[in-house]
């Protein structure tokens, strides 16, 4: 399995070992599981997005600015379908795009 570097360097994702007959990236060692999984969560936020849970602890706001923010077209969202009734969810690139151009720090 091929790691991003982007993933390294983040610490989002750490070598279990390195191999000292390589050089560089190439010489470090993922754990195979722990690499699917951290790649199946992260495609699952890119394809369905963070709940307004989520966001409101990402953003440090209460959940009904959240819900105003979403309501004035600030923070794109979109209705989507669970088992368990609908949810709004914001796709990870509409938190990016909120953050990079609300947020400051």
């Amino acid at each position: 399995m091929i790691v991003p570097r982007g993933v390294v360097s983040e610490g989002a994702l750490k070598p279990c070992r390195i191999d000292l007959g390589k050089r560089g990236y190439s010489a470090l060692v993922f754990d195979y599981q722990e690499a699917r999984h951290f790649f199946q969560s992260r495609k699952a936020e890119e394809l369905h997005g963070f709940t307004v849970q989520d966001a409101t602890a990402m953003l440090g706001l209460r959940e009904e600015v959240v819900y105003d923010l979403i309501d004035a077209g600030l923070l794109q969202a979109r209705a989507t379908r669970q088992k368990n009734g609908a949810m709004t969810a914001i796709p990870a690139a509409a938190m990016e795009e909120f953050k990079s151009e609300y947020v400051a720090g």
